[in-house]
């Protein structure tokens, strides 16, 4: 994260930029999508409900500078955190700058974003993958969401291996268990996509133990897995 004395300098030498953004999520601003935001349980301390296509349309007009993103990003308002991973770039994005991006993730929304616009297009997402699992994040934060929104994008490379998920599998269950219906949705779509991908991975025996400890929604979903997994391929 930036000193303060270095935050500051970079404030000033971007103050004119600043401005000109938050003119135009001013006048993209969206009341009722920000309600609605919060009502789902996306938390910002200043959001202005601008969609992400304005917001794709206003990164193309601002500088590629990471100074800029890094900027942008530890700013409390939600567009200026989405803008800031719309403008950074993958070619010089470190796996320690995707970590510790990882790590700052505040909201389900920017967790999802943060996948979709960097760490997928990643040179080093093989790795980052693994990273992820062995970050171990409380399955009660964004931030826990991000190894198996990757595995999604992920599930058909040769990096996704049996002995990888093997090891993540007590990861994996304990994500599978937390009492919010998204983490378990978003852990049975990365592993749909793996079996579908993936025949050659056997994940009857995670998908049982998924089953022997979830219950209710978390529940059906294990089964639907286990079912899918003893289809034919």
């Amino acid at each position: 994260m930036m000193s303060t004395n270095i935050a500051e300098q970079s404030e000033g030498k971007w103050h004119e930029t600043l401005q000109q953004i938050r003119l135009q999520l001013r006048r993209g601003m969206d009341g009722e999508t920000s309600t609605n935001q919060r009502k789902m349980g996306l938390e910002y301390e200043v959001n202005f409900g601008v969609n992400l296509l304005r917001l794709q349309e206003l990164s193309k007009s601002l500088p590629k500078d990471e100074e800029l993103a890094d900027l942008m990003w530890h700013k409390k308002v939600r567009e200026m955190k989405l803008l800031s991973l719309m403008i950074r770039s993958t070619d010089t994005l470190t796996m320690e700058q995707a970590l510790s991006l990882a790590d700052e993730v505040e909201t389900l929304e920017v967790a999802e974003q943060l996948v979709f616009r960097l760490l997928r297009r990643a040179p080093f997402a093989a790795s980052l993958l693994s990273s992820l699992f062995e970050r171990k994040y409380d399955r009660h934060t964004p931030s826990a969401t991000l190894p198996y929104l990757l595995l999604n994008h992920l599930a058909g490379e040769e990096s996704v291996t049996a002995t990888l998920l093997k090891q993540a599998t007590p990861q994996i269950v304990s994500d599978f268990l937390a009492p919010n219906f998204y983490s378990s949705s978003v852990i049975y779509h990365a592993l749909v996509k793996v079996a579908s991908l993936r025949p050659d991975i056997d994940l009857s025996p995670l998908c049982h133990e998924l089953l022997s400890k979830a219950k209710g929604t978390s529940q059906e979903l294990a089964q639907q897995l286990i079912e899918l997994t003893q289809e034919p391929q």
